[in-house]
């Protein structure tokens, strides 16, 4: 018993540390940029010394990864805060993709930072043309099973529902990708991406 509560402890202790690491390193993204972060600044950040990061990073690229990569996972969990009023399927998708168009609006550094990597390690999170890999991927599996229903209810045209979200996907992450290069303002950008998917679905 004793032992088990002291491996407990010890790992809530690891992914508190963990967890202040990467709290840092956010820091750091957010008022300096991605190449700013360094071990020894996030390290200075939590009080720690270099030597006790590498007990929970390999190095500083991991540690970049997975800031990065728990900023993406933020943006993929807002999809599913996305609802509509309405009550059909291509309502729902459109109000979803928008929540996640808002999101990506609060953390455009990490989506462009995350979408633009082409890093194996991310592109296992990040695919959208490999269809195996979509199937694994909740959003997805969601989005493809929203499509199927509306298409059931003839709400939605007939197609492939796999090969529509990695359209609807795509055309998004284009419209968002341009919006910010471009400095568009934000309600544009939502109107393009209304308008597209009206337009697909």
């Amino acid at each position: 018993m004793k032992s088990s509560m002291k491996e407990t402890l010890k790992k809530e202790k690891t992914e508190t540390v963990r967890t202040a690491i990467l709290d840092a390193a956010d820091s750091i993204i957010e008022t300096e940029g991605f190449e700013k972060i360094s071990i020894r600044k996030v390290a200075g950040m939590i009080g720690y010394s270099p030597g006790n990061i590498y007990q929970y990073f390999s190095d500083k690229d991991a540690l970049i990864n997975h800031t990065i990569m728990r900023g993406y996972m933020r943006l993929m969990q807002s999809v599913k805060k996305g609802e509509s009023d309405e009550d059909n399927i291509p309502s729902l998708i459109t109000s979803r993709f928008l929540s996640y168009a808002e999101a990506v609006f609060e953390n455009p550094i990490y989506y462009k930072a995350v979408m633009f990597s082409g890093k194996e390690t991310i592109l296992e999170h990040t695919r959208i043309l490999d269809r195996k890999a979509i199937l694994d991927r909740p959003a997805f599996k969601e989005l493809i099973e929203s499509i199927q229903e509306g298409i059931e209810k003839k709400e939605i045209r007939e197609e492939d529902p796999v090969i529509l979200a990695q359209m609807l996907w795509s055309t998004v992450f284009g419209i968002l990708t341009r919006g910010i290069l471009e400095s568009k303002d934000e309600a544009s950008i939502k109107d393009y991406i209304k308008c597209a998917i009206k337009r697909m679905l």
